[in-house]
């Protein structure tokens, strides 16, 4: 947990935002998640560029609340693969 209700994950680029730009997807507007980072394919997380399109096989790292977390999973269904860097998984916990 990076503050109290707040994680960082990493995920790989959803195929569904590969070459579009963070600042195109929308992604805080429609998920409520943050990207901090981008970190490319080989390569080591750098801050996230928003006019930058995002390459496949790039992962990026977001934070959000726990329910941010669950919208941008349902959005990009991407399962749970996310590499959780900050506290332990919340997920299903009350």
């Amino acid at each position: 947990m990076l503050a109290e209700g707040l994680d960082v994950f990493t995920v790989p680029v959803p195929r569904a935002l590969a070459g579009r730009s963070i600042a195109e997807s929308k992604l805080r507007h429609t998920t409520g998640c943050t990207v901090l980072a981008v970190r490319p394919p080989g390569g080591v997380a750098t801050s996230a560029d928003p006019m930058a399109p995002l390459e496949a096989g790039a992962h990026i790292i977001l934070v959000g609340d726990r329910e941010s977390a669950r919208t941008f999973f349902a959005t990009y269904r991407q399962g749970r693969t996310a590499t959780r860097l900050s506290g332990q998984s919340r997920a299903g916990s009350r």
